[in-house]
């Protein structure tokens, strides 16, 4: 673990020398160290993973899930975390989850068929249970293996793209917006990973503090699926921009958006 941090001050150390310039700007050495540095901190793969699941809900649903999804009856709320379940046993376990999922009956199947009941209360005693199923791609490799908390979160607000009045999704896969907004982030926050918890964000209001297992910064998976490292040294200004969907939005974080001739 020593090595990987000191592996990240050292790129940490080499982005706070290079210029910050606009975003469209971004040039090839920043981007190159940015993937350094991104591929050398733990949970990449996790992220990889979990923007995978993302974008494969989409092809199915038409939309990324929201932060939190409901039973039939309207009324018992579950994680995202929870909603992507069949998509990461099939990745994980390699295990079909079957045609016309797009059905939501049969979808909330597959998730029950995955150890959770929509129908009730993610702290229910049925549903306890599965917190030891924990999937490992919601634990950071640096937590206790033991542990049921997880380490990834949406940012939900206003302008975000767990924005609770809208629905995301996309019509193109070249759409601009997708690789410079921020879809889910790393987060010592400690909840565990079934309930339907994440982190609230407001222009009007102080950006949280990411992170909390690696010292230098923190990961997080673009709504493209890319993975990005974002060193503390970031301005807030910029973490806003990335933040929301919005294009009116300038910001400076090397390698996000990764454009450049």
């Amino acid at each position: 673990m020593t090595k990987t941090f000191t592996v990240l001050s050292y790129f940490t150390m080499l982005l706070s020398a290079l210029p910050i310039l606009h975003a469209d700007d971004v040039t090839p050495s920043q981007y190159e160290i940015a993937v350094k540095q991104t591929e050398a901190a733990p949970g990449f793969r996790n992220l990889q993973y979990i923007g995978l699941a993302f974008h494969t809900y989409h092809d199915i649903f038409g939309r990324f899930p929201p932060a939190v999804s409901y039973s039939p009856d309207g009324k018992t709320p579950h994680s995202w975390r929870v909603e992507l379940l069949p998509m990461l046993r099939q990745f994980s376990d390699r295990v079909d989850i079957g045609p016309d999922l797009s059905d939501r009956v049969k979808y909330d199947a597959a998730i029950r068929a995955c150890g959770y009941d929509v129908n009730q209360p993610w702290d229910s005693e049925s549903n306890r249970a599965i917190l030891n199923d924990m999937p490992a791609v919601y634990r950071h490799p640096g937590d206790d293996p033991e542990s049921h908390n997880s380490a990834f979160y949406a940012i939900v607000g206003g302008g975000t793209a767990f924005d609770p009045n809208a629905v995301t999704q996309y019509k193109d896969y070249s759409e601009p917006w997708l690789n410079n907004t921020l879809l889910v982030v790393e987060s010592r926050s400690r909840a565990p990973w079934t309930k339907p918890v994440d982190i609230a964000y407001s222009p009007d209001s102080v950006v949280p503090r990411f992170g909390g297992f690696t010292p230098d910064g923190f990961q997080t998976v673009s709504c493209d699926g890319a993975v990005h490292f974002v060193p503390h040294i970031v301005e807030t200004d910029a973490i806003r921009g990335y933040i929301t969907t919005t294009m009116d939005d300038s910001f400076s974080i090397p390698g996000i958006p990764f454009q450049f001739d």
